[in-house]
């Protein structure tokens, strides 16, 4: 499917890499390593300059889903129905309106976990549950890869595990699935290679379950040192100026003609660090 040999560019480099049909992949790289450039080779977006080799998928054949490209949808379903549209009810987009009608009873939907939430607004869908959906609408146009850059970001432990299934189960219709990852910890067992991307140079490291693959890895990702001084808080607590950063009294909110919450008292003060958490409502289950 993917053969590069000595690939250079100003802002990538591919000594050499070959990804088979049905193999899974997994490109680690921190922050500002350059995967968004691996992004734009695989799409045909990146002006290619030198190579010996370059065998790349069409265009159309690769699905890339990425919270940037989430959130694009998001605020696009947001705009239609916005108060001056004519019909709130013809703006609403459903979950189902992104897949195609001969595929609303297709099994992997109910692989998903997404059959009871086609009937849900766009808006309404969790983070995990709209990622899977676009993932789905990918599968349905046809793609043979599939890239995800960084799938389990903003994901609960749960919601981890629901994609990373779905994920695997791909591998059986056909699909290759290369995940774009910024920590270690977040690599599925089920996936077969590693590759490492640093300052835009690509290298593959190996198989997942060799001892060396371990090995270089840990070489690769070594921390930061505990012992190196802790910087000094930029502000304190007497140079703020209020009191509370946020303070709700009594607060009610209603989405969707349903209630979130009623009388709630929340305050959070400056410097103070606080974790919102919450299980997410299903009606009409099967």
């Amino acid at each position: 499917m993917i053969n590069i040999v000595n690939f250079e560019h100003e802002k990538l480099a591919i000594k050499q890499w070959q990804l088979l049909e049905k193999e899974n992949w997994c490109v680690l790289g921190r922050n500002g390593s350059g995967k968004q450039y691996f992004n734009q080779l695989l799409i045909g977006e990146l002006l290619v300059t030198k190579f010996d080799q370059l065998t790349l998928p069409a265009k159309n054949k690769v699905a890339i889903i990425s919270f940037e490209t989430q959130q694009g949808i998001y605020e696009e379903a947001l705009d239609k129905i916005a108060p001056d549209y004519a019909d709130i009810n013809e703006a609403m987009i459903n979950a189902k309106d992104f897949l195609p009608e001969d595929k609303w009873q297709h099994p992997l939907i109910n692989e998903f976990g997404l059959r009871h939430r086609l009937d849900t607004s766009y808006l309404q869908l969790s983070t995990g549950e709209s990622r899977k959906l676009l993932i789905l609408q990918a599968i349905f146009q046809g793609i043979d890869l599939l890239v995800c850059d960084n799938p389990f970001d903003s994901l609960d432990i749960a919601s981890c595990t629901a994609l990373s299934h779905a994920l695997m189960c791909l591998s059986q219709t056909g699909i290759t699935v290369l995940l774009l990852l910024n920590n270690r910890q977040d690599i599925p067992a089920w996936v077969d290679n590693v590759a490492f991307i640093e300052r835009g140079q690509f290298s593959v490291i190996g198989k997942l379950t060799d001892d060396n693959t371990k090995k270089q890895l840990d070489g690769l990702l070594t921390l930061v040192p505990d012992d190196l001084p802790w910087p000094d808080m930029v502000k304190q607590l007497a140079d703020y100026q209020h009191k509370f950063l946020v303070e709700l009294i009594q607060c009610t909110v209603c989405y969707g003609g349903v209630s979130v919450f009623e009388n709630l008292d929340v305050s959070i003060k400056p410097l103070q660090h606080t974790l919102i958490t919450g299980l997410m409502a299903v009606e009409n289950l099967p």
